[in-house]
Order: C-alpha cells, then structure tokens, then sequence
C-alpha cells in the first residue's frame, strides 16, 4: 500500500512539475519585430492598404515600437479591429495585439499588451 502510495506521489508530482514548465515557457516574454514581415498588401474592413497607405505605415510602426514582450497564448480572441496578409492575422483590441502567423506550415499566436490607439479603428 505504502509502495503504491509513493508511485501515486511521485506521479502526480511529475504531471504538475510538467504542467508548471508548460505554463511558463508559453508565459514567457518574447522578442517578435512583425514589421520586418509584413506581407506588401493587408486587407482591412474589406480594402487592400500597400506600404504607402498611412495606416499600414502606422501599422508597421507600432509592429516595430512594440517588439518586445510578446506572450504566446492558447486562448482564442472575438476578432475586433483586423489586419489580414498572407500568412499573418492581426487582431487589434483596445488594450491588446493578437497576431496569428505562419511558419513552416504551423500556426503560432501571440500576444502584446499595450496602448494600441494609433492603430485601432472601426470598420464602418
């Protein structure tokens, strides 16, 4: 019974030591400059903007100010204020950044918490 008991221990402890570790790496800051990726072209509220447009470039500025801090995250988002490209969604809420990207076929999200006024809008 004793034996039985610390095998139980031993394996509980070993699934919330992994859980712990799971939740930290995905916690953990992040260093993403999304500006130097942009695809050329962004749709948003169902127009194209280029490069040039003053809302990409404020876009791609705020992308390249707020490149630290990012946090992966599992959870999923009402999409609000959005950016579409090839391979990159930009999901852009008052307080916060969601951006959903792809590499080498495999969808990852991320987020930054911060002021997002400059590039935040309603899509009449």
């Amino acid at each position: 019974m004793k034996k039985l008991l610390l095998s139980t221990s031993v394996f509980i402890s070993a699934i919330i030591l992994i859980g712990a570790s799971v939740i930290f790496y995905m916690d953990r800051d992040q260093d993403l400059n999304f500006s130097r990726n942009l695809p050329s072209t962004l749709e948003i509220c169902g127009k194209n903007i280029a490069e040039k447009d003053p809302q990409y470039i404020a876009l791609s500025r705020w992308l390249q100010a707020n490149n630290t801090e990012w946090n992966s995250i599992l959870v999923s988002f009402a999409p609000t204020y959005v950016y579409r490209g090839e391979n990159i969604t930009i999901n852009v809420n008052p307080d916060a950044v969601i951006v959903n990207y792809n590499v080498d076929g495999e969808w990852e999200q991320v987020r930054r918490l911060a002021n997002t006024e400059s590039i935040f809008g309603t899509c009449m």
